[in-house]
């Protein structure tokens, strides 16, 4: 009988630790999803009431749209005139919206094509006799010194950031994209990072 039902429970927690991962992303993509379903509501509406589309069809129309725009605005940006009609758009007006300004450094820091080094995989040690932290670089002082962000798990989106030196710091050679899923994952993954760390901090110093 205690066989049986050791592995009834075995066997339940096994699907569970399957199926729970599964429903927290479909949760996270259904916010998602019915997020941008809002932002675009009004153009999605719009459509509806002008070419008498389906409200499945307009919202794909919509959303077609508004990457289109996206990567158009872009473009125009690269450009002398449209960089300075930007400038001077940003000058006059978006700089008096408050956060604007934030906002724009945060999304520099996302370009790498900027130079930031906000995707700089780290290892951070914080006391001599603690385990290693998961990091990104986000500022460098001079004098081998760093602001770093340590995200906590499983919501990157939320952590803390610390002012170190680079002899607590070990370069790790993987994607940004690698270190945030293993964040996510509650530390699966983690062979990977461990494995392409760099032994000493001063290899890349």
């Amino acid at each position: 009988m205690t066989k049986l039902k050791n592995f009834l429970i075995t066997v339940t927690i096994g699907g569970l630790a399957v199926i729970l991962p599964i429903a927290i992303l479909l949760k996270i993509f259904l916010w998602l999803y019915n997020w941008a379903i809002s932002l675009i509501q009004p153009i999605t509406s719009l459509l509806v009431e002008t070419t008498q589309a389906s409200q499945t069809l307009a919202q794909w129309l919509s959303f077609f749209s508004v990457i289109s725009s996206c990567f158009l605005v872009g473009l125009l940006v690269r450009t002398g005139w449209g960089k300075w009609l930007h400038d001077g758009l940003e000058r006059l007006l978006l700089t008096r919206i408050p956060g604007y300004k934030m906002l724009k450094e945060l999304m520099a820091k996302l370009q790498p094509e900027q130079g930031q080094k906000f995707t700089q995989p780290v290892l951070v040690r914080l006391g001599e006799n603690t385990g290693e932290f998961l990091g990104f670089i986000t500022e460098e002082y001079g004098d081998d010194r760093f602001a770093v962000f340590i995200p906590t798990s499983p919501s990157p989106m939320n952590g803390f950031v610390i002012q170190t030196d680079i002899s607590r710091l070990r370069y790790v050679n993987v994607s940004a994209e690698t270190m945030m899923k293993s964040v996510i994952a509650c530390g699966v993954g983690s062979t990977e990072i461990i494995n392409n760390a760099d032994a000493s901090s001063q290899s890349k110093a």
